[in-house]
Protein backbone atom coordinates (compact mmCIF):
# COMPACT_ATOMS: atom_id res chain seq x y z
CA UNK A 1 0.00 0.00 0.00
CA UNK A 2 1.20 3.61 -0.96
CA UNK A 3 1.41 5.81 1.75
CA UNK A 4 -0.74 8.39 -0.28
CA UNK A 5 -3.65 5.79 0.29
CA UNK A 6 -3.21 5.58 3.74
CA UNK A 7 -6.04 6.92 6.20
CA UNK A 8 -4.85 10.32 8.22
CA UNK A 9 -4.29 8.17 11.85
CA UNK A 10 -1.59 5.99 9.78
CA UNK A 11 -0.15 8.63 8.09
CA UNK A 12 0.24 10.14 11.56
CA UNK A 13 2.10 7.43 12.76
CA UNK A 14 4.31 6.85 9.83
CA UNK A 15 5.58 10.27 10.01
CA UNK A 16 6.21 9.89 13.55
CA UNK A 17 7.84 6.76 13.77
CA UNK A 18 10.18 8.42 10.58
CA UNK A 19 10.65 11.20 12.40
CA UNK A 20 11.96 8.90 15.58
CA UNK A 21 14.06 6.86 13.49
CA UNK A 22 15.73 9.90 12.66
CA UNK A 23 16.41 11.60 15.64
CA UNK A 24 17.61 8.29 16.97
CA UNK A 25 19.93 7.52 14.53
CA UNK A 26 21.57 11.72 14.88
CA UNK A 27 20.98 11.58 18.75
CA UNK A 28 22.63 7.51 19.15
CA UNK A 29 25.22 8.45 16.08
CA UNK A 30 26.84 11.72 18.09
CA UNK A 31 26.77 9.81 21.34
CA UNK A 32 28.78 7.18 19.76
CA UNK A 33 31.17 9.84 18.46
CA UNK A 34 31.30 11.40 21.77
CA UNK A 35 32.51 8.53 23.27
CA UNK A 36 34.85 7.50 20.63
CA UNK A 37 36.10 10.78 21.14
CA UNK A 38 36.15 10.62 25.08
CA UNK A 39 37.82 7.19 24.96
CA UNK A 40 41.02 8.27 22.70
CA UNK A 41 41.35 11.70 24.47
CA UNK A 42 41.36 9.99 27.79
CA UNK A 43 43.73 7.60 26.22
CA UNK A 44 46.12 10.02 24.68
CA UNK A 45 46.19 11.24 28.97
CA UNK A 46 46.47 7.97 29.88
CA UNK A 47 49.23 7.61 27.89
CA UNK A 48 51.10 10.61 29.17
CA UNK A 49 51.88 8.86 32.54
CA UNK A 50 53.33 5.76 31.88
CA UNK A 51 56.81 5.05 31.71
CA UNK A 52 59.56 3.24 29.32
CA UNK A 53 60.07 0.30 30.60
CA UNK A 54 63.83 1.31 30.86
CA UNK A 55 62.86 4.02 33.33
CA UNK A 56 60.22 1.58 35.34
CA UNK A 57 61.24 0.99 38.76
CA UNK A 58 58.95 -2.19 39.12
CA UNK A 59 58.69 -4.81 37.04
CA UNK A 60 56.36 -5.27 34.27
CA UNK A 61 53.24 -8.14 35.30
CA UNK A 62 51.15 -9.82 32.43
CA UNK A 63 48.61 -11.72 34.22
CA UNK A 64 46.96 -14.21 31.49
CA UNK A 65 43.12 -15.26 31.82
CA UNK A 66 40.91 -17.41 29.95
CA UNK A 67 38.48 -15.82 27.93
CA UNK A 68 38.84 -12.75 29.28
CA UNK A 69 41.73 -9.65 28.70
CA UNK A 70 45.04 -9.80 30.22
CA UNK A 71 45.42 -8.05 33.59
CA UNK A 72 48.69 -5.75 33.54
CA UNK A 73 49.99 -4.34 36.22
CA UNK A 74 53.88 -3.64 38.01
CA UNK A 75 55.56 -5.46 40.73
CA UNK A 76 57.67 -4.24 43.95
CA UNK A 77 59.55 -7.13 45.55
CA UNK A 78 61.86 -5.35 48.73
CA UNK A 79 65.52 -5.12 47.84
CA UNK A 80 66.67 -7.00 50.46
CA UNK A 81 63.40 -9.50 50.87
CA UNK A 82 64.20 -12.05 53.76
CA UNK A 83 64.11 -15.90 53.48
CA UNK A 84 60.57 -15.59 55.29
CA UNK A 85 57.15 -15.25 53.16
CA UNK A 86 56.14 -11.18 52.51
CA UNK A 87 52.98 -10.02 52.93
CA UNK A 88 51.46 -8.68 49.46
CA UNK A 89 49.35 -5.01 49.07
CA UNK A 90 47.36 -5.20 45.92
CA UNK A 91 47.26 -1.22 44.46
CA UNK A 92 44.37 0.75 42.64
CA UNK A 93 45.93 3.95 41.73
CA UNK A 94 43.35 7.13 41.63
CA UNK A 95 42.48 8.97 38.36
CA UNK A 96 38.58 9.68 38.51
CA UNK A 97 37.60 6.46 37.13
CA UNK A 98 39.20 7.40 33.79
CA UNK A 99 42.20 8.52 34.02
CA UNK A 100 45.47 7.41 35.64
CA UNK A 101 48.29 4.77 35.30
CA UNK A 102 49.94 2.45 37.57
CA UNK A 103 53.31 4.47 36.74
CA UNK A 104 52.17 7.31 38.08
CA UNK A 105 52.55 5.21 41.51
CA UNK A 106 56.01 3.54 40.59
CA UNK A 107 58.71 5.43 42.98
CA UNK A 108 55.92 5.71 45.65
CA UNK A 109 55.16 1.78 45.36
CA UNK A 110 58.63 1.12 45.69
CA UNK A 111 59.09 3.26 48.53
CA UNK A 112 56.02 1.38 50.27
CA UNK A 113 57.69 -2.17 48.83
CA UNK A 114 60.94 -1.26 51.00
CA UNK A 115 59.76 0.01 53.68
CA UNK A 116 56.90 -1.54 55.03
CA UNK A 117 58.74 -4.89 54.05
CA UNK A 118 55.94 -5.79 51.54
CA UNK A 119 55.26 -7.28 47.95
CA UNK A 120 52.97 -4.25 46.08
CA UNK A 121 51.42 -5.23 43.05
CA UNK A 122 50.10 -2.52 41.59
CA UNK A 123 47.44 -3.55 38.91
CA UNK A 124 47.14 -1.12 35.62
CA UNK A 125 42.96 -1.51 35.83
CA UNK A 126 40.41 -1.28 32.99
CA UNK A 127 39.12 2.08 32.62
CA UNK A 128 35.30 3.01 32.81
CA UNK A 129 35.53 4.40 29.19
CA UNK A 130 36.54 0.94 28.29
CA UNK A 131 34.72 -1.71 30.24
CA UNK A 132 31.98 -1.65 33.43
CA UNK A 133 33.13 -0.97 36.76
CA UNK A 134 32.56 -4.24 37.25
CA UNK A 135 35.42 -5.31 35.24
CA UNK A 136 37.95 -3.45 36.82
CA UNK A 137 36.88 -4.82 40.28
CA UNK A 138 37.14 -8.28 38.70
CA UNK A 139 41.19 -7.43 37.76
CA UNK A 140 42.06 -6.71 41.28
CA UNK A 141 39.87 -9.94 42.23
CA UNK A 142 41.79 -12.11 40.02
CA UNK A 143 45.33 -10.46 40.43
CA UNK A 144 45.16 -11.40 44.08
CA UNK A 145 43.62 -15.11 43.41
CA UNK A 146 46.52 -15.60 40.83
CA UNK A 147 48.78 -14.42 43.78
CA UNK A 148 47.09 -16.76 46.04
CA UNK A 149 47.75 -19.60 43.36
CA UNK A 150 50.97 -18.71 42.73
CA UNK A 151 52.20 -17.81 46.17
CA UNK A 152 55.36 -19.76 46.13
CA UNK A 153 56.97 -18.39 43.19
CA UNK A 154 56.28 -14.99 44.69
CA UNK A 155 57.28 -15.84 48.26
CA UNK A 156 53.90 -14.83 49.00
CA UNK A 157 52.30 -15.25 52.63
CA UNK A 158 48.71 -15.86 51.92
CA UNK A 159 47.32 -14.73 54.84
CA UNK A 160 48.66 -11.46 54.77
CA UNK A 161 46.87 -10.27 51.37
CA UNK A 162 45.86 -6.55 51.49
CA UNK A 163 44.15 -4.23 49.02
CA UNK A 164 45.17 -0.67 49.09
CA UNK A 165 43.32 2.35 46.87
CA UNK A 166 43.32 6.23 46.14
CA UNK A 167 40.40 7.87 45.25
CA UNK A 168 38.87 6.32 42.35
CA UNK A 169 41.57 3.48 43.49
CA UNK A 170 40.22 3.23 47.11
CA UNK A 171 36.57 2.63 45.86
CA UNK A 172 37.95 -0.13 43.44
CA UNK A 173 39.94 -1.50 46.28
CA UNK A 174 37.14 -1.72 48.45
CA UNK A 175 34.66 -3.13 46.07
CA UNK A 176 37.64 -5.89 45.58
CA UNK A 177 37.49 -6.81 48.89
CA UNK A 178 33.53 -7.20 49.19
CA UNK A 179 33.90 -9.82 46.00
CA UNK A 180 36.75 -11.15 47.59
CA UNK A 181 34.71 -11.62 51.29
CA UNK A 182 31.86 -13.14 49.29
CA UNK A 183 33.96 -15.80 47.52
CA UNK A 184 34.71 -16.60 51.14
CA UNK A 185 38.98 -15.44 50.84
CA UNK A 186 39.71 -13.52 53.57
CA UNK A 187 41.87 -10.32 53.03
CA UNK A 188 44.15 -9.46 56.36
CA UNK A 189 43.23 -5.65 55.46
CA UNK A 190 42.12 -2.69 53.38
CA UNK A 191 43.59 0.32 53.28
CA UNK A 192 41.07 3.37 51.60
CA UNK A 193 43.41 6.57 50.80
CA UNK A 194 40.92 9.23 50.56
CA UNK A 195 38.15 7.03 49.07
CA UNK A 196 35.52 8.15 46.92
CA UNK A 197 32.56 6.20 48.89
CA UNK A 198 29.95 7.41 47.24
CA UNK A 199 28.38 4.02 45.48
CA UNK A 200 29.60 1.43 48.54
CA UNK A 201 27.05 -0.65 49.73
CA UNK A 202 25.05 0.86 53.20
CA UNK A 203 25.32 -2.86 54.53
CA UNK A 204 28.61 -5.29 54.64
CA UNK A 205 28.97 -8.70 55.86
CA UNK A 206 30.88 -9.11 59.37
CA UNK A 207 33.74 -11.30 57.96
CA UNK A 208 34.88 -7.89 55.90
CA UNK A 209 38.40 -7.22 56.12
CA UNK A 210 39.71 -4.48 58.96
CA UNK A 211 39.94 -1.22 57.07
CA UNK A 212 42.46 1.98 57.83
CA UNK A 213 40.72 5.59 56.11
CA UNK A 214 43.66 7.67 55.63
CA UNK A 215 41.80 11.19 54.83
CA UNK A 216 42.89 14.52 54.09
CA UNK A 217 40.98 17.45 56.06
CA UNK A 218 41.07 19.55 53.44
CA UNK A 219 39.75 16.98 51.19
CA UNK A 220 35.91 17.11 50.04
CA UNK A 221 35.93 13.32 49.07
CA UNK A 222 37.33 12.48 52.22
CA UNK A 223 34.48 14.26 54.36
CA UNK A 224 31.80 11.79 52.76
CA UNK A 225 33.55 8.41 54.22
CA UNK A 226 31.45 8.41 57.35
CA UNK A 227 28.68 7.03 55.48
CA UNK A 228 30.29 3.73 54.46
CA UNK A 229 32.32 3.57 57.70
CA UNK A 230 28.76 3.86 59.40
CA UNK A 231 28.09 0.44 57.31
CA UNK A 232 30.99 -0.82 58.88
CA UNK A 233 30.70 -0.11 62.52
CA UNK A 234 27.09 -1.65 62.08
CA UNK A 235 28.49 -4.82 60.75
CA UNK A 236 30.76 -4.90 63.45
CA UNK A 237 33.73 -4.52 61.23
CA UNK A 238 36.71 -2.97 62.76
CA UNK A 239 37.91 0.01 61.42
CA UNK A 240 40.74 3.07 61.87
CA UNK A 241 40.26 6.44 60.85
CA UNK A 242 43.35 9.09 60.29
CA UNK A 243 42.20 12.44 59.16
CA UNK A 244 45.17 14.63 58.59
CA UNK A 245 44.64 18.25 58.92
CA UNK A 246 44.96 20.24 56.29
CA UNK A 247 45.39 17.41 53.91
CA UNK A 248 44.76 17.79 49.77
CA UNK A 249 42.88 14.86 47.97
CA UNK A 250 46.23 13.85 46.43
CA UNK A 251 48.01 14.39 49.82
CA UNK A 252 49.89 10.79 49.99
CA UNK A 253 51.41 11.15 46.33
CA UNK A 254 52.90 14.59 47.01
CA UNK A 255 56.55 14.30 47.64
CA UNK A 256 56.79 11.65 44.83
CA UNK A 257 58.34 12.59 41.21
CA UNK A 258 55.68 11.39 38.96
CA UNK A 259 53.00 12.72 41.10
CA UNK A 260 54.48 16.28 40.96
CA UNK A 261 55.55 16.28 36.77
CA UNK A 262 51.87 16.71 35.90
CA UNK A 263 51.47 19.67 38.10
CA UNK A 264 51.09 23.59 36.77
CA UNK A 265 52.91 26.22 39.27
CA UNK A 266 49.73 26.81 40.70
CA UNK A 267 49.21 23.11 41.50
CA UNK A 268 52.40 23.06 43.25
CA UNK A 269 51.34 25.78 45.65
CA UNK A 270 48.76 23.42 46.93
CA UNK A 271 49.55 20.32 46.43
CA UNK A 272 53.37 20.27 46.72
CA UNK A 273 54.17 21.98 49.58
CA UNK A 274 56.40 20.69 52.50
CA UNK A 275 53.05 20.81 54.79
CA UNK A 276 51.93 18.21 52.03
CA UNK A 277 55.13 15.94 52.15
CA UNK A 278 55.02 16.07 56.15
CA UNK A 279 51.17 14.49 55.98
CA UNK A 280 52.28 12.30 53.04
CA UNK A 281 54.83 10.96 55.49
CA UNK A 282 53.16 10.63 58.71
CA UNK A 283 50.43 9.18 56.98
CA UNK A 284 52.82 6.26 55.33
CA UNK A 285 54.53 5.88 58.61
CA UNK A 286 51.10 5.14 60.37
CA UNK A 287 49.71 2.71 57.93
CA UNK A 288 52.81 1.04 58.30
CA UNK A 289 52.06 0.50 61.81
CA UNK A 290 49.19 -0.53 61.25
CA UNK A 291 49.52 -3.17 59.25
CA UNK A 292 52.30 -4.35 61.47
CA UNK A 293 49.81 -4.87 64.63
CA UNK A 294 46.52 -6.09 62.46
CA UNK A 295 44.83 -9.24 62.87
CA UNK A 296 42.05 -10.60 61.12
Amino acid sequence: MKFKDLSGFWKGIVIAFSIFTILFTLIFGGLVAFMGNMRSENEAKRNLSKKPDSELIGQRLVIERKGKGDIHANLYIPDTAPSEKLPVLFNAHGGGFFLGDADEMDSQCDYWANDWNVIVVSVNYTKLDTKPMNYAVAEITDTVEYFKDNADKYNADVTKFSVIGHSAGGFIAAKAAIALDAKGFQLQSQILLCPWTTGLPDKVSSTLAPVFFSLGGADEISQKSPQYQKALKEAGVPYTVKEYEGGQHPFIHSPYPEFQKGLTAEEKAVFATEEQFALSRQAEADIKEWLKNITV
